[in-house]
Parts: C-alpha cells; structure tokens; sequence
C-alpha cells in the first residue's frame, strides 16, 4: 500500500508541475509563436492532471473511487495522450516543413502558426481515436479495480484494451513523427 504522504506529495508536485507548464509554454515560449500549439498542449496536460488530481477527494484510492469517474479518467488520460501525441507529431510536421520546404511559409509568420493542414493531427486523430478506446472500454467492461496498489483508475481486463488507449497508440503514431524529426535534424547538421 502506497502511503497516503507519498500521493500527497504526488498530488502536490503533479500540480506544481502544471503551472511550470503554463508559465513555460505560455510566457517563455513566445519567442517561437504558435500559440494555438502552446494553449492546446497546456490545456490538454492541465485535463490530464486535473482529472488524475481529483482522484485525491477519494485518496487516491481507486477501489474507492466510483465506477462512473474510473471510466472518465481513464477516457481523459487516453484523451489526453492521443492530444499531446497529435500536437507534437504536428510540430514535427512544422519543422520538417520549415528545412525542407522553407517556402511554404510567408516570411515574418512563425513556423508554428496554424494551418488547416494540422487538423487530422489534431482534433480527427484524437477524437476517433478516444471514440475507438472508449467504446471498447466500456464494451469490454475493462475498467475494473487494480489487483496492485495505484494512484488512478486503470484497464486490468483485458490488458489488451490499454493497447488502445494511452499504452499503445500515441506510441505507434509518434515513431514516424520521431523518423520525421530525426531526418530533420540530420538536415540541419549538413
């Protein structure tokens, strides 16, 4: 049993951390432009933290936790992945795009600025897939209570569910987006 001092203490830095977030993205990151990319990655980070913060009214307990928040949180942090992977992936585009096509960018206009192209990074690909991860979820009745001790609501039967949620996907979608980058930063060193 992880001692109620430990998530406390979790709970306190998770919340701590949102804010460095807020204030790094938001007042730092100006320089880069793109604020759409900074309030969509902060807003989604602040969903994932918030619905795993709430979890503290039951002490992080997820045996006390009733079944309707268990599928919300775990909804919200599949959510939230699939947000986060979307948003990244969408500034890896931005930056392949920026060395190999300089072009395509007016001059004066911030590389990451929005453009339509972003959209099935962005809001298609999140939504279907939290459509896809709920729908088998709660099919499946998947979300039931840990055998070991956690701080949050989690898939235990079948494990194979997670695979669609935030254990799976964002990992398959990010790994051409990390090729993208790679090959980017090769560019950029010759």
């Amino acid at each position: 049993m992880i001692p109620f001092s430990v998530k406390q203490a979790w709970f306190w830095l998770a919340l701590v951390g949102l804010a460095q977030c807020w204030l790094m993205l938001l007042v730092l990151g100006r320089k880069y432009g793109g604020l759409w990319g900074r309030l969509y990655y902060c807003l989604f980070v602040t969903l994932v933290e918030g619905i795993f913060s709430l979890g503290m009214i039951w002490h992080m307990d997820p045996k006390l936790m009733p079944h309707p928040f268990c599928i919300a949180q775990v909804v919200s942090f599949s959510l939230g992945s699939f947000a986060l992977t979307g948003v990244s992936a969408s500034f890896a585009v931005a930056n392949a795009l920026a060395v190999f096509r300089p072009q395509s960018f007016d001059t004066g206009r911030a590389i990451l600025a929005w453009h339509p192209r972003y959209i099935p990074l962005v809001i298609l690909f999140p939504l279907l897939a939290t459509v896809l991860h709920a729908s088998l979820l709660i099919k499946l009745n998947a979300v039931q209570p840990a055998l070991a001790d956690d701080m949050h609501c989690d898939i235990t039967k079948p494990m194979w569910v997670r695979l669609f949620g935030y254990a799976g996907v964002p990992l398959a979608v990010s790994l051409p987006f990390l090729c993208l980058s790679l090959i980017t930063a090769i560019r950029l060193i010759r």
